[in-house]
């Protein structure tokens, strides 16, 4: 069978053959889908590319004319320079332009350090509005160690000790993480 790097064994052992490289691995595609889902945009860096294809033609203008005007006003090419300049410097649209990739890449680089990958940046984009998140039981995202907070029994006519004391002799046996949280309740 094949097994998963990062496997648990709780007891006994386990003979391996490595049949693949690192790229070739489950983990190998996470990378490349980590480094594929930093090279999309999201819908905000598209609305900025639409926004900066129109906002740059008409800023160069106004520098344009601004450059022309003050020139014209003065004579004083020096002067017109200036001000054309500092229209472009004000109203660069660098901020949308390239602010917003840089952002992505960098909350892309903090997750995956946080081991949380993102398909996409329209994934990254949207995980701003999760508010509930719910973990595992294989310890994948937990410490994999599971213990029972709260029983709710759907038959009333049943005590709780009474299922978790059969509950736990159907578990005696086995050494799942669920299993043995639910004997050390017992």
């Amino acid at each position: 069978d094949g097994l998963l790097a990062g496997a648990l064994v709780e007891n006994g052992s386990l003979l391996y053959r490595v049949s693949a490289k690192g790229s070739d691995t489950k983990l190998g595609d996470m990378v490349q889908a980590l480094s594929d889902a930093q090279g999309s945009k999201a819908n905000l860096a598209r609305l900025a590319d639409r926004v900066t294809a129109v906002f740059v033609p008409i800023v160069v203008t106004i520098a344009l004319v601004t450059f022309g005007l003050t020139w014209w006003l003065t004579g004083m090419v020096d002067t017109a320079l200036m001000h054309a300049v500092s229209v472009l410097v004000i109203a660069c649209p660098c901020a949308l332009g390239l602010a917003t990739p840089a952002a992505i890449m960098a909350g892309m680089g903090v997750a995956a350090r946080h081991g949380v990958w993102f398909k996409d940046a329209q994934s990254l984009e949207a995980a701003g509005n999760i508010d509930t998140v719910v973990l595992d039981k294989t310890g994948t995202l937990t410490i994999g160690k599971p213990t029972i907070v709260d029983q709710v029994m759907v038959d009333k006519s049943l005590a709780v000790d009474d299922v978790l004391q059969i509950a736990a002799s159907v578990e005696a046996h086995a050494s799942h993480p669920l299993a043995t949280a639910l004997i050390n309740t017992a």
